[in-house]
């Protein structure tokens, strides 16, 4: 795999040594090596990519942007492209699917981590239909996904609490908003109808908290059951041996992978031309 001469040159093994941090995800040490890397003279490219990525994964991001935006133009665009996007992804999987889309044909994929990353990213965001446009197979994801509404879930539970959170497979905080809120609903019909009218408005203001905090969660009992469906998928995606999990590749092997398949075409040129100056013979 070619790397940076400056990697290359660099002592003790120092390329193997970051590439070790990144891909265990170390990025406290990784932060330190590549820092130290550029302070003694012998880091370039690389380590300022490495740098801005582990920055962005620990809360730096002003830091790192500014150091994509330096990057991106240099020879290891592709690499800061995706290291981009990745991290982009936590926080905005839309600005992380921008990025990947509006940079497609600028780059190419030849380990395939950018497709596959682009077919998380859009299970994330809810289109199963691109992200299975996305795969090189499309039996990798079933053809039909559960899914739960947020809003119906709200207003199931609105209705009937506890209702939403059942329907989302949720059947403990369902019972247990439906207990809570017609026991106090119980009480304060027992306190009105008993003349005790202070005592009826304290109980019914507490059960109207607890009403909504039922709707709240029959919202959020949907948002994490399609969470946990695009958890399944992308595991699914995994066992069928799709790349595109974080991190991406080390930085250098896309371009790493560019220059090997020129190699191998002007091979296979160059055996074109003896083949044919053996039948010309």
């Amino acid at each position: 795999m070619d790397v940076p001469i400056a990697v290359e040159e660099a002592p003790g093994g120092e390329r193997a040594w970051l590439e070790a941090l990144y891909l265990a995800g170390d990025w406290g040490p990784l932060i330190g090596a590549s820092r130290r890397a550029l302070f003694e003279g012998y880091g370039g490219e690389l380590e300022r990519l490495l740098l801005a990525s582990a920055y962005h994964r620990t809360g730096r991001r002003a830091e790192a942007e500014e150091m994509f935006q330096a990057l991106v133009d240099g020879p290891l665009r592709s690499d800061v492209l995706l290291q981009w996007a990745d991290v982009s992804s936590r926080r905005d999987p839309w600005l992380a699917l921008a990025w990947l889309d509006r940079h497609e044909a600028s780059f190419p994929d030849p380990g395939g981590w950018r497709a596959g990353a682009q077919a998380r990213l859009y299970l994330r965001v809810g289109d199963i239909d691109a992200a299975r446009a996305h795969l090189p197979r499309h039996d990798l994801l079933p053809l039909h996904v559960p899914r739960r509404h947020p809003w119906l879930g709200a207003l199931s539970s609105a209705v009937v609490p506890g209702l939403g959170q059942l329907i989302s497979g949720q059947p403990v905080e369902a019972a247990s908003a439906l207990a809570v809120v017609g026991t106090l609903a119980g009480c304060t019909a027992w306190a009105a109808t008993g003349g005790r009218g202070g005592t009826a408005a304290v109980i019914g203001t507490v059960g109207g908290l607890f009403w909504i905090g039922s709707v709240y969660g029959g919202a959020d009992a949907a948002v994490r059951f399609n969470r946990h469906q695009v958890h399944l998928l992308e595991d699914s995606l995994d066992r069928g041996g799709l790349p595109g999990a974080s991190p991406p590749p080390f930085p250098g092997e896309v371009e790493a992978g560019e220059v090997e398949a020129g190699e191998v075409e002007a091979g296979e040129v160059e055996a074109g031309e003896v083949e044919a100056g053996e039948v010309e013979a």
